[in-house]
Formats: structure tokens, C-alpha cells, sequence
């Protein structure tokens, strides 16, 4: 394979099941947080006034939640806590009773809205804190420093994303690198996504976010880079998106919707095929060469084969999967085989 079959066969298609899954008790991605860096918040404006973005939390979708939980390594949220204190008392109880469960993700003034709550609702850890240079230049740094040590100490900081909203080396970013660095976590560098993709240049930058940019006002973003890391699938209430931006757009329909008990194997097929349809809309925006290559794939649904080359055999999904009757061989997972139909193929 080229580095874009690669990229799209190892790492874009299934590999996303390995580990996380982000999840909100919405049909729909909504945040009151209000941050600067907000790429996405016209989109919001149009989610709050939307009826019925948060339906009734019943027995049954509680029973659904946990079943798809139990196929992922962790679970994640940056659903908007504080406000659901201040407007959905069922869904802020849920979470009083469930955030030891999974972990926490919040940017910029969400942190501030969460100190107010912490001995309420506490995660067992944070998946990630993002900080923007634009919210330092407004905040005070040592109250801020003593806010991440409050919640670091009640949940442990998983990763740490700074985005360098100036263009130039960011002087007020180094405390936070700092305090990164001394707890030994890797720091993400994010270029303001609001604009068009640029190298960030600051010195602590670990790694840069290169597989999102910004065309014609429009995010586009890839779903698993070069190196491998990939975007964690989007659980809201009884659908799935790629992203919050996803999530928080109503021209974006969810890629795979539950219809009463959760299929693992419908949910691959829908996952792969709604990618390609995402990709194709952006085909001449950004990443033309891996985009015109993911097109080059069909996606079968029954089938019977998975090559392992796509589904990490290490991960609870593949564990389930074979709960279900799926055999593990070198070559992958297969199931009832009197002839092989893959989940994917070349047209």
C-alpha cells in the first residue's frame, strides 16, 4: 500500500473502535461555555433554539448507553455540564451519578464553568484540557494555575492541547506548558482553527494538529492522520457524528442511528461509508490525494470478513465481536464462512 492506502485502510476506516468513544445525552452537540476560539458557534446558536435536541432520559436509553459503553476503553464527554444544571436537571442528575464512569473534556471558559461544579460532578479523569492563548491574555494566570491543580488533583489531566491563537511564539502559553510538563503530559499544539492552517512554533509543541484545516470558511478535517492517531467516534443519545462540529451542523446527519438494540457490524459498515460521504464533499477543499484515495474502496454490508489490517484485534470492540461469534485468525475476523464477503474492497 502508498502512505494513503495505508493511512485509510490501517488507521482511517475501523481503527477509531480501539479505545474511546465521546458521548452526550443530546441528539444533538451543544455548548453555552462562549469560548473565543469557538469555531463552530453559529452552529450553536441554531441548536439552542432547536426543540427536542434533548429527549427524555429513559430506562431503555440508559440500557442502550451502557451496552455501547461496554465496546469501548474509555468514554468521553464535553457535554456542557453547567448548563445542564442551570436548564436539564435530569441530565445534570445523570451526571452526578455516572461521571466516575468516563472522562472529562473542556477548553477555555468551560473550565472556569466547571470549577463551579466540581464537588458535584466529578469525572474520573480529564481526557483533555485545551487553553488558547487568546483566553490567557483576558484571564489570571495564577487563578487559573490554581484551577487545574484543584481539578487535576480530583481528576487526573490526561493530555493537555494549547492553541496559539497569535501566529508567533506564544509567551503566555509557558506557565501552562510548564505545569504540562511537569506532570509529564504531552502537549498538543493547535493552530486557531478558525483560520487557515499553520505550523505552531512554540517550543513545547509535542505534536501539531495537521489533519484539520480551515478552506472557505470551512473545517475540514481528517479522521485518522499519518501517524496513526485517530478521531474517537461521537455517541449523542442514539445516534453517531465524527466531531462536535458534525454533531452541532443540521445539513450533517448522523452516520449511523440505533434502531432498537445496538449492530456493532451495521455500525462498521456505516462508520466506513460515512466517512467516504464526508470526504467527498471536501475533495477539492483540502487533502485532495488521501480524499480521492478513500474513494477508491466500496463498503459491503452483510459481510463476513474483517481484515485485520483494519479492526485493532486489542481493543474491547474486537473482544466483542467475537462475543457475538466472530473468529479471530491471522488474517482478521470472520464468521460463518462458506464464502468470504469483506467489509471493504477496491471498486
Amino acid at each position: 500500500m502508498n502512505k494513503y492506502e495505508k493511512q485509510w485502510v490501517e488507521y482511517d476506516t475501523l481503527k477509531a473502535v480501539e479505545y474511546d468513544v465521546y458521548f452526550s445525552v443530546g441528539k444533538r452537540y451543544y455548548c453555552g461555555a462562549n469560548c473565543e476560539v469557538c469555531y463552530i458557534k453559529d452552529q450553536l446558536v441554531e441548536v439552542l433554539k432547536t426543540p427536542g435536541v434533548y429527549p427524555t432520559i429513559t430506562p431503555g436509553i440508559i440500557d442502550l448507553w451502557d451496552t455501547v459503553f461496554d465496546y469501548f476503553g474509555v468514554v468521553r464527554t464535553d457535554d456542557d455540564i453547567y448548563y445542564y444544571k442551570k436548564e436539564y436537571p435530569q441530565a445534570y442528575k445523570w451526571f452526578k451519578e455516572n461521571a466516575h464512569r468516563m472522562e472529562y473534556c473542556i477548553t477555555d471558559n468551560a473550565i472556569v464553568r466547571y470549577d463551579k461544579i466540581i464537588d458535584e460532578v466529578q469525572f474520573k479523569g480529564m481526557g483533555s484540557i485545551t487553553i488558547s492563548s487568546v483566553f490567557v491574555d483576558k484571564t489570571n494566570i495564577p487563578k487559573l494555575l490554581e484551577m487545574l491543580k484543584r481539578i487535576h488533583k480530583i481528576s487526573p489531566i490526561k493530555h493537555f492541547k494549547l492553541i496559539n491563537t497569535s501566529g508567533t511564539e506564544s509567551v503566555n502559553l509557558k506557565p501552562f506548558a510548564g505545569f504540562a510538563e511537569d506532570l509529564g503530559i504531552d502537549i498538543i499544539a493547535h493552530h486557531d482553527f478558525r483560520d487557515e492552517r499553520t505550523q505552531v512554533l512554540d517550543g513545547w509543541a509535542t505534536e501539531q494538529s495537521d489533519w484539520i484545516s480551515t478552506k472557505g470558511g470551512e473545517v475540514v478535517h481528517l479522521y485518522a492522520n499519518s501517524r496513526g492517531s485517530t478521531t474517537a467516534p461521537h455517541f449523542y443519545y442514539d445516534r453517531f457524528y465524527f466531531s462536535n462540529d458534525a454533531a452541532s451542523d443540521f445539513g450533517v446527519a448522523p452516520f449511523h442511528i440505533v434502531e432498537g438494540e445496538f449492530n456493532p457490524e451495521l455500525f462498521c459498515a456505516d462508520m466506513i461509508r460515512g466517512k467516504q460521504v464526508i470526504y467527498k464533499k471536501w475533495l477539492e477543499l483540502d487533502f485532495t490525494d488521501y480524499i480521492k484515495t478513500t474513494l477508491e474502496y466500496k463498503v459491503n454490508y452483510p459481510f463476513n470478513f474483517i481484515p485485520g489490517v483494519m479492526m485493532p484485534s486489542y481493543s474491547k470492540f474486537c473482544a466483542k465481536l467475537v462475543s457475538r461469534g466472530w473468529v479471530k485468525i491471522p488474517q482478521g475476523l470472520y464468521k460463518e464462512a462458506d464464502s468470504i464477503t469483506s467489509i471493504m474492497e477496491r471498486n
